[in-house]
């Protein structure tokens, strides 16, 4: 579910930085920077949306953890506080 929230949250990002100019990588506009920002919530949601949907899956017995070792609510404010 958190995966999804992030995807959400890229797409509004990306889509916020259309209505800005994004320019070019030479010369980029005002909505450059958020939309690589869009593009990094995007693919850190589809990340943590695969790694749930199909981690479930693979027989795994042991205890799913997050990326700081300490369980899914930790992971969702270590990546809350990174964005």
């Amino acid at each position: 579910m958190e995966g999804l929230i992030w995807l959400l949250l890229g797409a509004g990002f990306c889509a916020g930085s259309f209505k800005l100019k994004i320019g070019t990588l030479q010369n980029p506009g005002a909505g450059f920077i958020p939309f690589l920002v869009g593009t990094l919530l995007i693919g850190f949601g589809l990340i943590m949306f695969l790694s749930t949907r199909w981690g479930r899956g693979l027989g795994r017995k042991e205890k799913k953890q997050g990326i700081l070792g300490h369980g899914r609510l930790r992971t969702s404010s270590f990546l809350l506080q990174l964005s």
